[in-house]
C-alpha cells in the first residue's frame, strides 16, 4: 500500500525545502499543505490534521519535550545536544537531506579586521557561557561557532546545498 503524507509548506521559510529533500530522500509521495507560519502548521500537526512538519526545533520542542509529537530526525552531521536520542538524517541512510536553518553574524564588505577580531571575541565569550549554552539548548538551537574562513565556507557549502535541493523540488519565487 502507497501512504501519502501530508506536510507543512510554509510560506517563505526554508521548511518546504527540507520537507521536499526528506520526501524525495525517504522515497514518500506528499502532499504540500499551505500554511503561512509555523504555529498553524505546529498546531495542526499536534492536532493530527498533517502528518509531519520541517522546522526548527524552537518551535516545537515544547510538543516534543510534552509528548505531544515525535521527532523523527534532526537535519545535520549529527544528533542535537537538545534531543540527544533523536538519529541525525544521515544515521537514518538520508544523507542527501544537507540543508540546516543557521543564523550568521555579518558585516558590510571592508569592515576593518579589529572591528572583525572584536565580534569574533564576543561570540566566542558569549557562546562560552554556560547560561547562554542553556538558553540556547531550551529554545533547541546548538551553537556552532565559525569564524573567518571557516564561517565562509560553510555558508557557501550550504548555500550549494539550499540551491540544489529548491531546483530538485521545482521550486521557483512567486
Amino acid at each position: 500500500m502507497l501512504w501519502k503524507f501530508y506536510f507543512s509548506s510554509l510560506r517563505f521559510y526554508g521548511g518546504i525545502t527540507v520537507a521536499a529533500a526528506f520526501a524525495r530522500a525517504a522515497g514518500i509521495d506528499v502532499v504540500p499543505v499551505p500554511y503561512k507560519g509555523q504555529p498553524a502548521a505546529v498546531v495542526d500537526l499536534v492536532g493530527g490534521r498533517i502528518d509531519f512538519v520541517a522546522s526548527d526545533l524552537g518551535a516545537v520542542m515544547p510538543h516534543i519535550k510534552a509528548g505531544k509529537i515525535r521527532a523523527i530526525a534532526v537535519v545535520a552531521d549529527q544528533r542535537s545536544p537538545s534531543l540527544p536520542d533523536v538519529p541525525a538524517v544521515k544515521e537514518i541512510g538520508l544523507e542527501a537531506v544537507d540543508v540546516r536553518t543557521w543564523i550568521g553574524i555579518a558585516g558590510p564588505a571592508g569592515l576593518p579586521q579589529e572591528v572583525i577580531n572584536w565580534w569574533e571575541q564576543q561570540i566566542k565569550v558569549s557562546l562560552a557561557n554556560p547560561d547562554v549554552q542553556t538558553k540556547l539548548r531550551t529554545a533547541g538551537m546548538d551553537s556552532m561557532p565559525l569564524v573567518g574562513a571557516e564561517f565562509r565556507k560553510f555558508v557557501q557549502a550550504q548555500y550549494d546545498a539550499w540551491g540544489k535541493q529548491i531546483k530538485a523540488a521545482g521550486i521557483t519565487a512567486e
